[in-house]
C-alpha cells in the first residue's frame, strides 16, 4: 500500500536545520553518546522538545538521543570536512544514518514538513514504518544559536502533523495511530581556517498503525 492514498498528510511547513528523518527501529541501541558530545545532545533534546511542545501542544513526539547515532556521527564528523559533508546532497550522512537505523526509501524532503512527502513513500512490508531525510545547515551563527534556530525549524516541520486521524482507504473508512520518535544530535563540522559549522541532525521514526 502506498500512503499517498492518504491526502490528509499533505502539510506544508519550511526546514532551515540540519536534519534526517526516518528509521527502522528507533534506536539500534539508544545506550548514551559518548562524553565529547553528551552535553551539547542533552542540551538539543530539551531544546527541540520544548520547541515542539510550544508549537504544537496537541501532538506527542518522544524527543531522545541514540547513542550509536552519536557515535557514528562523531567519527563522520572526525573523518571528513565540511565540504566533504554536504557534498552530493549530504550521501556521506544519509548513508551513515541509512546503516544506524536499518532504514529504506529514503527520500528528500526539500522545504516541506517531515510527513508532506511521507504520504507517496512505500510502506516498509513488516512494520508499517515510514521515512523521509532532509539535510540544510545552519550557518554562520553560534551553536547555541544553531540549537534554537534548529529547535523552531523542527518544531515548525510538525504543523499540522497529528497523531490520529481518519482516511479513506481502498473505499474502507480507518483510523490512523502515528507513533512519532525523533532522535537529534548537534555537531560542529570543520572548515578551512579551523571554523566550524553547528550542524543538528535529526532522525524521525513514525509508526503508522491503522484500525478499521
Amino acid at each position: 500500500m502506498k500512503l499517498k492514498k492518504i491526502a490528509s498528510l499533505a502539510l506544508a511547513g519550511i526546514m532551515a536545520v540540519s536534519m534526517l528523518a526516518g528509521c527502522k527501529d528507533g534506536g539500534n541501541g539508544n545506550s548514551g553518546s559518548s562524553s565529547s558530545e553528551q552535553t551539547t545532545a542533552t542540551g538539543i533534546v530539551a531544546t527541540v522538545d520544548k520547541a515542539i511542545k510550544d508549537y504544537n501542544s496537541g501532538l506527542t513526539v518522544t524527543v531522545k538521543e541514540s547513542g550509536v547515532m552519536n557515535t557514528r556521527l562523531e567519527k563522520l564528523f572526525k573523518d571528513h570536512v565540511y565540504s566533504e559533508l554536504i557534498d552530493d546532497n549530504y550521501k556521506l550522512i544519509e548513508e551513515d544514518m541509512e546503516s544506524v537505523f536499518n532504514a529504506t526509501n529514503w527520500k528528500e524532503v526539500d522545504s516541506t514538513s517531515f510527513l508532506e512527502k511521507t504520504y507517496n513513500l512505500e510502506m516498509n512490508a513488516n512494520a508499517g514504518i515510514y521515512h523521509a531525510w532532509m539535510v540544510l545547515p545552519v550557518e554562520k551563527v553560534s551553536s547555541a544559536t544553531a540549537q534554537v534556530k534548529a529547535a523552531n525549524a523542527i518544531a515548525e516541520a510538525f504543523d499540522g502533523v497529528k497523531n490520529t486521524f481518519a482516511s479513506n482507504v481502498s473505499g474502507k473508512d480507518k483510523t490512523f495511530n502515528n507513533t512519532y520518535t525523533l532522535y537529534v544530535s548537534q555537531l560542529n563540522a570543520t572548515k578551512p581556517g579551523d571554523s566550524s559549522v553547528p550542524v543538528v541532525v535529526a532522525v524521525l521514526e513514525v509508526k503508522m498503525e491503522a484500525k478499521l
